[in-house]
């Protein structure tokens, strides 16, 4: 009988042994839980119609094994990020038949950014883990396609030239320049303006043309197209729709809505300028130096003046004018008059095709 006993003994001890053996054998194969939660998050729009409404799905799984997390607790949290307004706590419930899977129905109060935060409690605290994401909740739904095209028109709006801040530079100094461009433009215009009509009423005008005013006709004039030159070489850098060096980064411009129409317009401006200089050349040779040396014959009888005046004209030396000077004048008077249209208008119109190149950039494209 004690034999047997001491048998049963060295039989237990013997499958103790080999029963310690075989579950470290197992320990060492099988990977355990831990307490590291993996979380997969996604979220779709049951209804287009009602874009505030939102449904989450969130999967949860152990980091280690990939073992679904079943009978959690799972919240769901967040912020507005324009207006700090916070979204009421949500709780996700699990699918039946689907462990590991739980969901919930949110909806919105007001469109913008969302900030959420998923947190997930394991049953009997066998694990945690955590999930961040932003939600865009705008009033229209979009594809793919459509996100892309707005990313494109976002980066179309980023090279408009802007400025938020009033400051020394550029925006006192643009200001600066614009004073000196029209100011440049007026003694230009004054100055060829009193030259012709001094020419075309004759007489007392003559003096004028003789004068110092005459003399220095042409310091005058290139006084004033230098300052236009120079403000408008600044201004097409830093007064173009798009931001410096402006127009001279043409394709950047004709990027923008209206671009082509308004570098065209700005194109007529040193067109106009090369014009202006021919046009203040052909004065002081048809009107201004005739003048002087009309100065060293004082007896020329001036063309349309009475006999009688004639003396009186010789002696405070008035000059006349010839049948093809008067033509000549009173062409340079035409073209005058139609150069200031069309500045005037080309003024006009770079104005207008700036604001609207700006106004445009946020309406869709045709």
């Amino acid at each position: 009988m004690k034999l047997r006993i001491r048998h049963i003994r060295y039989a237990l001890i013997l499958s103790i042994l080999v029963s310690s053996l075989f579950g470290l054998t197992r320990a060492d194969s099988v990977e355990a839980h831990g307490k590291e939660l993996t979380l997969t998050v996604s979220s779709l729009i049951p209804d287009h119609s009602e874009p505030l409404r939102r449904m989450y799905r969130v999967r949860v799984a152990y980091s280690g094994d990939q073992d679904m997390v079943e009978g959690a607790e799972v919240v769901l949290t967040g912020t507005r990020r324009e207006g700090g307004e916070l979204l009421a706590t949500q709780r996700l419930i699990e699918l039946p038949g689907e462990p590991g899977i739980y969901v919930a129905e949110v909806v919105y109060d007001r469109f913008g950014e969302w900030e959420l935060e998923i947190e997930v409690q394991a049953a009997l605290g066998q694990g945690d883990g955590a999930a961040n994401l932003v939600e865009s909740v705008t009033p229209v739904v979009l594809s793919a396609a459509d996100k892309t095209s707005l990313l494109t028109e976002a980066d179309r709006v980023q090279r408009l030239q802007v400025f938020f801040a009033f400051e020394w530079w550029p925006d006192i100094a643009t200001i600066a320049i614009r004073i000196l461009h029209s100011m440049s433009g007026v003694i230009y215009a004054g100055v060829v303006g009193v030259v012709l009509l001094a020419a075309w009423i004759g007489g007392t005008g003559s003096r004028i043309l003789t004068g110092r005013f005459g003399e220095n006709f042409l310091l005058l004039t290139t006084l004033g197209l230098t300052g236009i030159l120079l403000s408008g070489l600044y201004g097409a850098a830093f007064d173009a729709p798009n931001a410096a060096p402006g127009i001279y980064d043409y394709r950047d411009l004709l990027a923008l809505p209206y671009g082509d129409a308004y570098f065209i317009a700005f194109i007529l401006k040193p067109i106009g300028w090369v014009a202006m200089v021919i046009f203040a050349l052909r004065i002081d040779a048809v009107v201004v130096k005739p003048a002087f040396d009309a100065l060293d014959e004082p007896d020329i009888v001036a063309v349309g003046v009475p006999s009688g005046a004639a003396d009186d004209t010789a002696q405070h030396g008035d000059v006349g004018a010839s049948p093809s000077t008067d033509i000549q004048l009173k062409r340079l008077i035409g073209v005058g008059t139609a150069l200031a249209a069309i500045a005037v208008a080309d003024l006009a119109i770079v104005i207008y095709l700036h604001y609207l190149s700006h106004l445009g950039v946020f309406l869709p494209e045709t």
